[in-house]
């Protein structure tokens, strides 16, 4: 008999599975009920792998969505990470492998099509789980494995991040915008943040990822578990120019969103912004996540400021016939 079992957490016990996310290593704030509970039109369940003493040893957060009677588990915008966690001791039980294609099986596999991504630190972690889902897909062509490459800035909190910056243009646009008297806002509202990230959705042609309320709940929490930075950018005039929206963890702050006034951006505010939540994150001691972009453009951007490039890992299980005919349609997308 197997020393671990696979059992769904009554919501009463999310706080367990959080305080499990967070501790570690491989865990993100994006594996949270904390994180995950506040967006609309899903169904949030979470499903632990407890061994004989009834302790955590792994699990999985997932979100449901069903629609034209297809179930899926996606991951959701502006949440770069999610998936199973599991605990470095865990991970070495000659057990681990088949307790692990049980999870899969029972939470994963349930669901029409699934997808996830593996942080970085989590690279093991990613071709172990690349292992078991192929003999569980018999190498299916249904499962598709991507790597994707993100950008990382790890600086000591004694040292200032401006030193970092590779760009000359960055360091020039910072120093413009000083001279310019644009100043950081303390404390800045949430409002604010959200019209200007809004603005900067609207004129790339998407929606914001958030409706305003799933937005100020999810900020509310953060912020009074202390798990947010913000940053806002006004104009000497007290205009709001630009903005960061951060969340972070035990170890990592992440870029999520960002916004800034275009009729103001000869200011250089967006630069500033970006440096102040950077700088945020170093006076916490943590890595910044810049979450990697597919635009040039962006991405050249981001590496201005002297990061790492590394990569991250993602998993995309279509076993639905139907579904692969309305993906192929271009009727849904996934």
């Amino acid at each position: 008999m197997s020393r671990y079992q696979i059992l769904e957490i009554p919501i009463e016990k999310w706080n367990h599975w959080d305080d499990f996310a967070l501790a570690q290593p491989t865990g993100t704030i994006f594996h949270t009920s904390m994180w995950l509970r506040h967006f609309k039109k899903i169904r949030l369940r979470i499903f632990g792998i407890y061994d004989s003493n009834d302790n955590l040893a792994g699990g999985a957060a997932v979100t449901l969505k069903e629609k034209l009677g297809i179930s899926v588990i996606p991951q959701l915008k502006i949440s770069p990470y999610c998936g199973p966690l599991f605990t470095y001791s865990f991970l070495q039980s000659d057990e681990a492998d088949t307790a692990i294609g049980e999870l899969l099986q029972k939470v994963y596999f349930s669901a029409d099509a699934f997808r996830f991504s593996f942080p970085p630190q989590a690279e093991k972690t990613a071709k172990r789980v690349h292992q078991i889902l192929n003999k569980l897909t018999d190498h299916s062509e249904s499962l598709d494995f991507y790597t994707f490459r993100t950008n990382t800035l790890n600086c000591s909190k004694d040292q200032n991040p401006e030193e970092l910056y590779t760009g000359k243009t960055l360091r020039r646009n910072i120093r413009k915008a000083r001279a310019a008297n644009l100043k950081s806002v303390p404390n800045p509202d949430l409002e604010s943040i959200y019209r200007l990230s809004s603005l900067s959705f609207q004129n790339s042609g998407r929606k914001h990822p958030l409706e305003i309320e799933e937005f100020t709940n999810l900020s509310n929490e953060l912020l009074a578990a202390g798990r947010l930075n913000t940053a806002l950018i006004q104009t000497a005039g007290g205009t709001d120019a630009a903005a960061h929206w951060s969340p972070m963890d035990k170890h990592t702050a992440y870029h999520c969103i960002s916004g800034i006034d275009r009729n103001l951006s000869s200011a250089n505010a967006g630069s500033l912004a970006m440096h102040e939540i950077i700088s945020k994150a170093v006076e916490k001691g943590k890595v910044f996540d810049f979450e990697g972009s597919s635009n040039e453009n962006i991405n050249r951007f981001f590496c201005s400021f002297g990061p790492s490039e590394t990569r991250y890992f993602h998993f995309r299980y279509v076993g639905s016939t139907r579904l692969k005919l309305l993906l192929k349609s271009g009727l849904i997308s996934f």
